[in-house]
């Protein structure tokens, strides 16, 4: 968190090495290393439901969770399979990258969707997730 404090902070997402050097009034130094190692657990959340009526609450369905570098693909169908939603290369735990509820700019009827995502994590590996999900007005 900083160079110079007595007391910084660290939150790497990788294993990091880090080395700290004192210098004394006679330009002495003294030199130590701590390695940090990070282990990759992923927690990957997406909701069953939402409800895109405009409160500000659960108006957006999304791909939550840490660990997650970028969702490359989201898409989302009803159940005639026709693709109502679709996002790419967009960010993690951002409900303006997710979808509204809407197709061809008409609010769509409460009903259970399927969806499809990909899913780029942090550690460079790939997932897919896939599951539904209920839109309820």
């Amino acid at each position: 968190s900083c160079n110079d404090c007595p007391s910084p902070l660290s939150s790497p997402e990788t294993t990091i090495l880090y080395t700290l050097t004192a210098f004394d009034q006679n330009d002495c130094s003294a030199s130590d290393s701590i390695l940090v190692t990070v282990e990759f657990a992923p927690g990957i959340y997406v909701p069953n439901a939402f409800s895109p009526n405009g409160d500000g609450i659960n108006d957006h369905f999304y791909i939550q969770g840490k660990g997650i570098s970028e969702v490359r693909l989201l898409r989302v169908f009803d159940r005639w399979g026709e693709m109502v939603f679709e996002s790419e290369n967009a960010l993690p735990n951002e409900p303006a990258f997710g979808w509204d509820g809407t197709f061809r700019n008409k609010q769509m009827n409460p009903a259970v969707f399927a969806f499809y995502a990909e899913l780029g994590m942090l550690d460079g590996s790939s997932r897919v997730v896939k599951g539904d999900v209920t839109l309820l007005r």
